[in-house]
């Protein structure tokens, strides 16, 4: 990855283009905010205004024809604060934090742009340069992403599931790999390959939590295998390998 100078032409271009974008997904909590059919212009620029619509740091993938601007917008009593401090702050209209809520595609040798997503996600993490895998993950890019308000508490942030996602390199393509309702903890590629070991946290006591005492699961995914992904260990293998322990080492010795 490197960061890439546009020229003062390119980001005029992508600029307005965002201004557009911005205007039109106003960002925030809509169950604590008036929704903006109810604003007038002057209400509603006056929102848009009090938020530091921004970009992170252009990068590239290598060999890319594309430019990648990480998005983001905080209120402008938030704008000299770390991501983390933003959480414990109440504001009339709730922002992302912890992450990006989308990611703009510019196209170099057209000029044109586009969003990776039209749908309210929360970017926590991504991956642009898969150099060490195999051919098809080579052309991709890897996201760890929120997209679901899994307690129902109105907000969308670090509690909801984090899904791993894929696209490749123009931002196309756009899926999710990992299991619904399932929290990815990490996940490892296999070097050289176009596969890979996903490790995920389901919500076993149905809390609504991923907490400690729920369960983890390890997943295998091929790229070139558009299946569902199954556990490495299934409920019957779990269970009989459970009993195994219980015997070896927990049961007491008459």
């Amino acid at each position: 990855m490197r960061i890439f100078s546009c020229n003062m032409r390119y980001l005029m271009v992508i600029c307005s283009t965002c201004l557009y974008v911005c205007a039109c997904n106003p960002v925030g909590n809509e169950k604590h905010q008036q929704p903006a059919s109810t604003l007038t212009k002057t209400q509603l620029d006056s929102v848009l205004d009090s938020y530091n619509f921004s970009f992170a740091n252009p990068v590239i993938p290598d060999s890319s024809a594309y430019i990648l601007f990480p998005l983001g917008a905080y209120g402008e009593e938030k704008s000299k604060r770390s991501i983390i401090d933003l959480e414990s702050s109440v504001s009339t209209y709730d922002q992302p934090t912890g992450g990006h809520w989308n990611m703009l595609f510019f196209h170099i040798p057209t000029q044109q742009t586009h969003l990776l997503s039209e749908h309210k996600i929360l970017i926590a993490d991504y991956k642009p340069s898969l150099l060490e895998a195999g051919p098809l993950f080579k052309e991709s890019i890897l996201y760890l992403i929120h997209d679901t308000d899994f307690n129902s508490d109105g907000k969308l942030d670090r509690k909801d599931p984090r899904y791993l996602y894929l696209s490749d390199r123009a931002g196309k393509s756009f899926r999710r790999i990992s299991p619904e309702k399932e929290y990815v903890t990490k996940y490892q590629i296999l070097p050289g390959s176009d596969q890979m070991l996903i490790q995920a946290r389901k919500d076993t006591n149905g809390d609504l939590v991923f907490g400690g005492e729920d369960e983890l699961v390890w997943y295998f995914f091929d790229v070139n295998k558009n299946i569902s992904l199954q556990p490495i260990l299934d409920s019957i293998g779990r269970k009989s390998m459970e009993e195994k322990f219980f015997k070896q080492w927990l049961q007491t010795a008459e």
